[in-house]
């Protein structure tokens, strides 16, 4: 019973810890580009409905592409995320994120990582989660203007989709939120309703096998959970294979790997406690009989 309750309060401790997450706004290119806001590339239409962003070099480019003006920021860690594709980038390409505080000051973040949201662009590669977070703790005011560029030293393509920006009570909540179909308020939603349903059933599941009740219904509600851990946990590391941003295979890894863990173990402590209750059973039909 103790490591059930364990396991649904980190699963709902997790859960809870994304759900202070907060999407402020998202960007649709075709809506700047029919507003005449866009500054940079061209449209690449459906299905990605991406951005494209090439220096056919052979110097070095600098692009504007999004301008985000009066951001709506309460807390002071924020990011703006979203995912990139880039085909034969030369050199170490990066996005980067200008947070500008009224006329004078100007901070910025890179992705010039070796890997993650924040990795550099170089070379080629297929959609992947990008962040551009900044932590502005003790500043004396709220953002005034963001500006997103594009920098490639050399000739290249980029191309960005679904680019959000989202705001968090802390650092790493900024940091690590992407721009996948799931928001990682979902993934904690998700995470949270499953982590639940799993620990409420596992109590049900130790309740009965303590008194020696329904032994067909316990054997064969952990063997599906287990199976359901499996293909979790299966789909979560396929997701992070195809670099599925964050909030796409976290809440499926987590489930998956604790249920794995655990389970298979109980089912055999499980079956052990059942043969026991027959092993009393049938002494006691014997010592009846005589």
């Amino acid at each position: 019973m103790k490591t059930i309750l364990l396991l649904l309060t980190a699963i709902l401790f997790t859960a809870a810890a994304r759900a202070d997450e907060q999407v402020i706004s998202t960007f649709s290119w075709k809506e700047l580009a029919d507003a005449g806001k866009l500054t940079a590339g061209t449209l690449t239409g459906a299905p990605d409905n991406a951005l494209k962003v090439e220096n056919r070099g052979p110097g070095a480019m600098s692009a504007t592409v999004l301008t985000i003006v009066q951001p709506k920021i309460t807390t002071d860690f924020y990011a703006v995320t979203g995912e990139v594709r880039y085909d034969n980038v030369e050199g170490n390409g990066f996005l980067e994120m200008w947070s500008h505080f009224g006329e004078t000051a100007a901070y910025f973040s890179r992705t010039l990582g070796l890997a993650g949201p924040m990795a550099k662009l170089t070379g080629t590669s297929d959609w992947r989660a990008f962040t551009l977070p900044f932590n502005a703790k003790g500043a004396s005011s709220r953002p005034s203007k963001l500006v997103v560029n594009v920098k490639l030293p050399g000739k290249g393509s980029v191309f960005l989709r679904n680019l959000k920006l989202v705001q968090s009570t802390s650092f790493d909540g900024a940091a690590t939120q992407t721009g996948g179909g799931w928001s990682d308020r979902t993934a904690g939603i998700v995470g949270g309703v499953g982590g639940a349903l799993i620990g409420c059933l596992g109590a049900l599941i130790e309740c009965l096998a303590a008194r020696g009740k329904a032994q067909r219904f316990v054997v064969n509600a952990v063997r599906v959970l287990i199976g359901a851990g499996v293909a979790f946990a299966l789909g979560g590391l396929a997701a992070v294979a195809l670099r599925q941003p964050y909030g796409v295979w976290y809440a499926f890894l987590l489930l998956g790997v604790l249920v794995v863990m655990i389970f298979p173990f109980r089912l055999r402590r499980y079956q052990d406690r059942y043969r026991e209750f027959e092993l009393r059973r049938m002494t006691s039909m014997d010592a009846t009989a005589r």
